[in-house]
């Protein structure tokens, strides 16, 4: 048996990255929204589908995290996110910029891991 919710999370980070620039907007800016606009056109049959228990997939949630170093060119600051997925499906997701500007790769991808590692500890107390 297929559960199928509808949700995006394949533009989440692109979504949030144009809405910074909701107040001013540039033909830059817009034509990237077109662009995406264009993507969910075009990708209208995509969905996170989770697999019965029945599958391959593992019975507990499996999580995942990544981080860039000082990605934003204008205020040097990095972005981080992390997926945690169950049955197949992703059940939670987040990418962000983070709070504050690191000094190292080293330090950034341990940002990333730590808002990582308490999703993590909320799922486990949800999913107990």
């Amino acid at each position: 048996m297929w559960l199928i919710l509808a949700t995006r999370p394949d533009i989440a980070f692109t979504v949030s990255m144009l809405s910074k620039f909701n107040a001013a907007p540039t033909t830059e800016h817009m034509a990237a929204a077109t662009y995406t606009l264009r993507y969910l056109r075009n990708k209208s049959d995509l969905a996170i589908q989770y697999n019965s228990k029945d599958s391959d997939s593992p019975d507990l949630p499996i999580g995942y995290t990544d981080s860039d170093f000082a990605g934003d060119p204008d205020d040097r600051k990095s972005t981080s996110g992390y997926v945690f997925m169950l049955g197949g499906g992703a059940i939670s997701w987040r990418a962000r910029k983070q709070p504050l500007v690191a000094f190292s790769t080293v330090e950034a991808e341990y940002i990333g891991a730590s808002d990582a590692a308490k999703e993590a500890i909320w799922i486990r107390s949800l999913y107990a």
